[in-house]
């Protein structure tokens, strides 16, 4: 966006809230990796997502409900765990059966990040549970107090520097058209449809390393339409690139000067920096949309776990690329079979 047409008041306003994103941002990136917790990156992550233009301000209240919703989610994954994971036919039943309904139900307005933490819930928990039921747990654990965590941190940041006019509301993306039963149903068959095979191969392989890119798989397979799908392969790809050049730069940089000191400046920096490209640039959203490679890629990096930051960007990339070729192509796919086809399709041909 542009601050020309702003008044004085928005201004101040506008640099109010890209201060208070990138050194909140940067503090706590800082402290994750020093803390060294396997979570903590997901409180960097959640954080700096929820500190973005478009987000409105959270109070106790909010981040009990929040709180609630990803519980929720996870206890549904759990559940699905212990009454299943002992009997594969079952659970995969159970999963096309929870898959559809929360696809059905992101199509009819579910919240998107309430879908976004079901799908995660349902995909990590049984692959997690089939190599230990207490790495599952554990996981929901650390990803809960990670979570709430962050809220707590985000609020608290509202309430001490409260910005006091209607920038975030002028920043909200306008929401999404509900669909109707019939194309509802049609959208969340055709997602299930795309997502389970996958799932039933990383199951059977037991590609537990891969995780990601099934999650990311089920996250695109929320829109199965191709030309949407195709797009949102490309805009995922094109957008963790960005991220991941600019944590690969940041990373040569501390290489060069490996002091505590400056990494902690070199981050808020990049912070401030990639602040002014989210709220200034008329293209911000790709780099708000890159944010969570950023600090996925640099903290990985330089945190306890090590590592080359180009080699982990580059498998990321290749990753997210299997990502876009699979929902394309299983999209177009399924799409071929004329039962799946929307009544305007059929009577087309």
């Amino acid at each position: 966006m542009s601050t020309k047409a702003l008044t004085p008041a928005h201004t101040n306003s506008l640099k109010a809230h890209m201060l208070r994103f990138s050194l909140v941002s940067a503090l706590v990136l800082v402290l994750a990796v020093s803390l060294e917790w396997s979570m903590s990156f997901v409180t960097a992550i959640f954080t700096a997502q929820l500190l973005l233009p478009g987000k409105p301000p959270l109070n106790l209240a909010l981040v009990k409900t929040l709180a609630l919703a990803v519980l929720s989610c996870f206890l549904v994954g759990l559940g699905v765990v212990l009454i299943a994971q002992p009997y594969p036919i079952l659970l995969f039943i159970i999963l096309a059966w929870c898959l559809f309904f929360v696809f059905y139900r992101a199509s009819t307005g579910l919240n998107e990040l309430v879908v976004l933490f079901l799908l995660v819930a349902l995909i990590a928990l049984p692959m997690l549970a089939s190599t230990s039921r207490a790495a599952a747990s554990g996981f929901v654990v650390d990803f809960m107090l990670a979570f709430v965590l962050a809220l707590l941190i985000v609020a608290f940041v509202h309430w001490l520097v409260p910005v006091k006019d209607d920038f975030h509301q002028a920043a909200e993306k306008p929401q999404a058209q509900c669909l109707n039963h019939q194309d509802a149903t049609r959208q969340a068959l055709v997602s299930t449809i795309v997502i389970l095979p996958l799932i039933v191969y990383f199951f059977a392989f037991d590609k537990l390393s891969d995780l990601l890119v099934v999650i990311f798989v089920a996250i695109l397979a929320q829109n199965p339409q191709l030309t949407a799908g195709a797009k949102a392969s490309i805009g995922i790809v094109f957008t963790n690139i960005v991220g991941g050049l600019i944590a690969v730069f940041v990373f040569n940089l501390l290489v060069a000067v490996p002091q505590f000191s400056f990494m902690a400046l070199l981050i808020t920096l990049s912070f401030m920096l990639i602040a002014q490209a989210i709220y200034l640039h008329p293209k911000g959203a790709i780099v708000a949309a890159g944010l969570s490679a950023y600090i996925v890629i640099l903290g990985s990096t330089i945190g306890s776990d090590g590592g080359l930051a180009s080699a982990k960007f580059y498998a990321r990339i290749f990753q997210l690329s299997l990502v876009g070729l699979y929902v394309v192509g299983s999209f177009y796919l399924v799409h071929k079979l004329a039962w799946l086809q929307g009544p305007t399709r059929q009577n087309a041909h």
